[in-house]
């Protein structure tokens, strides 16, 4: 009978204990399940983040382009411009409006008046539209409102789209303003901020896939693509946006799998205890009426106790252990970093260099050589215009590489400081842009610490850069000044200010890559980063540590 009763509490002890371990093992799936669940959301929001900001810019492009057909237009409803006067508006276009090909003067009746291309467009052969599509034409007179054709191919890697927009005068149809824009060009330069994001990208007009991002994968493109609009005059686009492999990866964590394997030692550890309680629970009835039993169960429980102590004390032990790792790993991410910041920047130096040594050299020498052939060349009309254009050419190639390679890394900074620099670069800016900056220096500025300088001229560089892409102001300041034991650095300029959406994710450090890489710029040197923004305009205010560069650094940087 006595061993009956025991089978009989074995069983009840065992059918408990493997109850505990199916609740504590449903909690952990439900766990890892909740997890999995809110990662697959995070992963989405920031899908739909990015979307948002590409949405944005295609937006405020095609905006861009708009206004300045807008301005041409107003110009044909005032007076009727000549032809000369007609000409350098239209350059004027085309030049700040990177991936425009041509602008067209037509009559109301759609023959063509006047036409201006972009340097290196020299044919109408060269064009998509031979002649603007009359159904464009017709949608326009109809809408009374500009609209925009769909993509044309001209080559296997080229296509155009044209804009066409009326221009009314007292109510009567004076003619149309069409421009063409090179359709890859055009996506390319307004998405070129994307592709190191990471995020693949499709656009679509109606069923039609039309553009395709350099260095998409459409791996994930289903499971976590992201679709929006883009309002285009006379209709939309789609662009579907899903993060790349490289994106998930750094999205994804192990939490996962990391909760599913400690819930599960934790419920059967759990289960362990209820087992052992049962069954300490059971002797200790019998240890009252027998001695033995008793020291037995004693010592049971102590050596329980002492496992539990050790237990204890090794988990503070790993837990000193994965803080300590955790702060490790932290500072190892900082100092990678500035290590990234500073290639970045060395290849930046080098490219730089190339291109003086190399492409500039040869240009040089080549231009000679064309010199050289021009003066020994015949009397003949054609030959000497080939060879004056073919000299122009080469000069100007020559300036560009010039000034693409000061761009990346600015010879000056090294050799005479940053005060000189960033007045050179100031004053190409303004001959580039139009934009008419006040550079205020601190006469008493020191040379500073060669990260610093860098980084200063850096964030210089790019805050100049969205004043001529977003904000519309024709004027911009740069404050340099040292303050105490502190650099001051303040820009701001008299545009439409950030909105206030965009200004949320700023103070949230969720903005555009080029926000970002100024704010950890300044975060890996120890400063401060502050946005403000209005109606009127946009100021970014910095202050980095003074630390003034050793003689021996500058000797290095000089040689």
């Amino acid at each position: 009978m006595a061993g009956q009763n025991r089978q009989t509490e074995h069983a009840g002890r065992s059918w408990l204990a493997l109850a505990v371990l199916a609740l504590g093992l449903a909690g952990t799936v439900a766990a890892w399940h909740l997890l999995g669940t809110h990662e697959q959301v995070q992963v989405r929001w920031a899908t739909k983040l990015a979307a948002d900001a590409i949405r944005n810019d295609l937006t405020e492009s095609i905006e861009w382009q708009m206004y300045g057909l807008d301005r041409l237009a107003l110009l044909w409803e005032t007076v009727d411009p000549s032809q000369p006067l007609w000409t350098k508006n239209a350059e004027l276009y085309i030049r700040h409006r990177p991936g425009c090909i041509a602008v067209e003067w037509l009559t109301p009746d759609g023959a063509k008046r006047v036409v201006v291309k972009a340097p290196g467009i020299r044919t109408d052969a060269e064009l998509a539209f031979a002649g603007v599509p009359k159904s464009l034409i017709e949608s326009v007179v109809a809408s009374k409102a500009a609209r925009i054709s769909t993509p044309v191919l001209v080559t296997d890697e080229s296509r155009q789209y044209a804009i066409a927009y009326p221009v009314y005068a007292q109510g009567q149809l004076r003619g149309f303003v069409v421009t063409f824009f090179d359709f890859e060009r055009t996506l390319g330069y307004i998405l070129d901020d994307v592709r190191p994001l990471g995020y693949s990208l499709e656009l679509s007009q109606g069923d039609q896939h039309e553009y395709l991002l350099v260095g998409s994968s459409r791996e994930h493109k289903q499971e976590w693509g992201t679709t929006t609009e883009v309002p285009v005059p006379g209709g939309t686009w789609q662009i579907r946006v899903w993060p790349g492999p490289d994106v998930l990866d750094r999205i994804k964590s192990r939490i996962e799998e990391v909760t599913l394997a400690i819930g599960s030692i934790l419920s059967f550890l759990l289960a362990l205890v209820v087992h052992l309680g049962i069954s300490a629970g059971r002797k200790s009835a019998h240890i009252r009426e027998i001695n033995e039993q008793l020291k037995l169960e004693i010592r049971t429980r102590t050596d329980a106790q002492e496992q539990l102590s050790r237990a204890h004390s090794e988990l503070e032990v790993r837990v000193r252990e994965r803080t300590a790792e955790l702060a490790a790993a932290n500072e190892s991410l900082q100092e990678l970093t500035g290590k990234l910041f500073r290639l970045q920047d060395e290849e930046r130096r080098r490219l730089a260099r190339e291109l003086h040594d190399g492409a500039t050299q040869n240009l040089i020498a080549l231009a000679m050589n064309m010199a050289s052939l021009r003066k020994g060349a015949g009397s003949g009309d054609r030959q000497t215009e080939l060879m004056n254009d073919s000299v122009r050419l080469i000069q100007e190639s020559i300036r560009e590489l010039r000034t693409t390679s000061h761009l990346l890394h600015p010879p000056l900074i090294d050799e005479m400081g940053l005060p000189v620099t960033l007045r050179s670069y100031v004053e190409g800016f303004e001959a580039r842009s139009g934009i008419r900056v006040a550079l205020t220096l601190d006469p008493h500025l020191p040379r500073l610490e060669h990260d610093v300088e860098l980084a200063i001229f850096r964030i210089v560089q790019e805050s100049l850069t969205n004043i001529h892409r977003h904000s519309h102001s024709q004027t911009a300041s740069i404050l340099l000044a040292r303050k105490s034991t502190e650099i001051r650095l303040q820009i701001s300029d008299e545009g439409t200010g950030i909105p206030p959406e965009v200004m949320a994710r700023t103070e949230w450090g969720t903005a555009g890559v080029g926000i970002a890489g100024m704010r950890e710029r300044v975060r890996l040197l120890g400063g401060r980063f502050e946005v403000s923004s209005g109606h009127v305009g946009t100021t970014i205010c910095i202050l980095l540590p003074a630390t003034e560069a050793k003689a021996s650094d500058q000797l290095l940087a000089s040689a």
